[in-house]
């Protein structure tokens, strides 16, 4: 008798029907629409050999009307090859996930995957990161992580996902929901949140950062240089002069500055929070500091003087980090101080051609060329068309290299005054500028673009974006029309844009030319702008 129990247990593992199971990722992939066609109906398909279905659907769990249709099922998923998890009973099982679809006539709406049991081997879906476009952490604590991202296979069209996972002590269990439409609530509820709280910065806050920015300064008078490191994050956007940069990088530059530089000392004389804001959950916060410092190397040389930075931190559970670190200059430009306009009751005197009357920063002109620079120079101008978190470079020659740049204007730099303007081999216009409110004077050359007349005011009225999606953004170009080239966004909800002027494009449609701190000043169709 128990030999036959056993024969029977034996056939029974035989012929037992096996698991169809497929990796999670491809079964997102089934669910995507291709680029070609968007509206394919995807109530049946085949993954695999393309014999079997993966997914055994549940007679009772569909309901088909003309408008459209929901439908059960359940699909055994992998990751790697192995199954998300299993239940425990008697024995160990596979573990299903339920999968439910709403739609209408052509296409799915809405489509939802649960695994049907939370265990401790926490189910869940891996997603290569090379087609994550964008992740967005709505909500996460003890409980409760939410989180969405935009997905983009290749040859499919992107589509939003949201994964809640729910946090106990019997395990974790993450629900994925499919949005094909519209992103997902929380993200609009995220993107509100932020919004709300951005730009504030509270006392404590200020205080912490103060206490960072000394600890951090100090930090460069020990004499390891590998102390500093802690204060910076894993890749750095900017290092001084250096872009993209590891810690690596930095204490490799350290080791080569403390070598020349044996004694350090650096004192925080002040420092403004110029910025702050939320992106991808991310706190960041745009610091100007200025900094005295003192140097000496080992043969007794000692250089002081003080320094402008402008600092990006990010906040972390831990406190802040140095994300962007570049200085705007120092107290000691290098300048020839010989350069200076000649009075114009001196200009006889001078030993120019007889077709030149006044010598001006070393160069014989004529005089009536030299009265309309000094009317220019009676005008005062300042930076445009240069981002908040940027910086106006000043260069020694009108020409964009990487040696010859010799100071930096902040972006909301005034009392510029223009020297004169002339057009490089390259056909770019560029102004040789003197600029003394620093406390310090800046002789050099910057884009022409990059200034305007101090005294030319924009209606005094400001205006908000109005018809764009909260998934969407307002494009702006370099003039007016769709043809030409796009150089920036505004988000859905932009507000503080100024209207320089208006203007029809060649199809009539109306575009005007704005101003924005988050952008170059650009144009955008006139029909997404509203008074505020």
């Amino acid at each position: 008798m128990k030999k036959l129990s056993i024969f029977i247990a034996l056939i029974s593992v035989l012929f037992a029907q096996p698991v169809i199971k497929v990796e999670g990722q491809e079964l997102l992939k089934s669910l995507a629409y291709t680029q070609n066609s968007p509206y394919v109906k995807l109530y049946d398909w085949y993954i695999g050999d393309g014999s079997i279905p993966i997914v055994k659907w549940d007679p009772n769990g569909n309901n088909w009307t003309p408008e459209g249709f929901e439908r059960k099922g359940s699909v055994y998923l992998s990751n790697n090859g192995k199954i998300t998890h299993t239940i425990v009973g008697d024995e160990a099982k596979p573990g299903y996930w339920d999968l439910y679809m709403l739609g209408n006539k052509d296409k799915i709406i809405k489509a939802t995957l649960s695994p049907n049991i939370a265990t401790m081997e926490n189910p869940s879906i891996n997603i290569d990161k090379a087609f994550i476009k964008e992740k967005i952490i709505c909500e996460e604590n003890s409980k409760l992580k939410d989180t969405a991202y935009l997905i983009n296979f290749p040859q499919k069209l992107s589509f939003w996902i949201e994964e809640k996972t729910i946090i106990s002590s019997q395990g974790n269990k993450s629900d994925y929901i499919i949005s094909y439409d519209k992103k997902p609530a929380c993200v609009s509820k995220s993107a509100k949140k932020q919004k709300s709280i951005s730009n504030k910065v509270d006392n404590n806050t200020k205080e912490q950062i103060k206490f960072f920015l000394n600890s951090f300064y100090k930090a460069g008078e020990k004499s390891f240089p590998a102390k500093a490191l802690p204060y910076y994050t894993s890749k750095v956007d900017r290092y001084f002069s250096m872009k993209n940069v590891t810690k690596e990088d930095i204490l490799e530059d350290k080791i080569k500055y403390y070598k020349k530089w044996t004694t350090r000392k650096y004192n925080l004389k002040d420092f403004e929070i110029i910025d702050s804001h939320i992106t991808n959950s991310i706190r960041y916060y745009v610091v100007n500091t200025v900094v005295d410092w003192n140097v000496t190397s080992a043969k007794g040389k000692s250089l002081q003087d003080t320094s402008y930075n402008i600092i990006t931190l990010i906040e972390t559970d831990n406190g802040f980090l140095i994300k962007s670190i570049k200085s705007v200059g120092t107290s000691t430009v290098k300048i020839d101080e010989k350069q200076e306009v000649i009075p114009e009751e001196e200009w006889k005197s001078l030993n120019c051609p007889l077709d030149s009357e006044v010598i001006y920063h070393g160069v014989c002109i004529d005089y009536q060329k030299y009265l309309k620079l000094k009317e220019s120079i009676a005008k005062k101008y300042k930076v445009i068309n240069v981002s908040y978190n940027d910086t106006l470079n000043v260069r020694k020659n009108p020409y964009a290299t990487a040696y010859n740049k010799i100071a930096e204007l902040l972006p909301d730099a005034k009392n510029i005054e223009i020297i004169e303007c002339v057009h490089n081999k390259r056909g770019t216009k560029w102004c040789k500028i003197q600029h003394t409110d620093y406390g310090y004077k800046i002789l050099g050359w910057v884009v022409a673009r990059c200034l305007v007349l101090q005294e030319k005011t924009y209606n005094s009225s400001t205006y908000r974006v109005v018809k764009i999606p909260s998934n969407d953004t307002l494009s702006v170009r370099t003039n007016a029309g769709i043809h030409n080239r796009k150089i920036g966004d505004l988000s859905y909800y932009a507000k503080g844009i100024k209207i320089i002027k208006c203007k029809n494009a060649p199809n009539g449609r109306r575009w005007c030319k704005v101003s924005h701190p988050s952008i170059i000043t650009g144009w955008v169709r006139s029909k997404y702008l509203r008074k505020e």
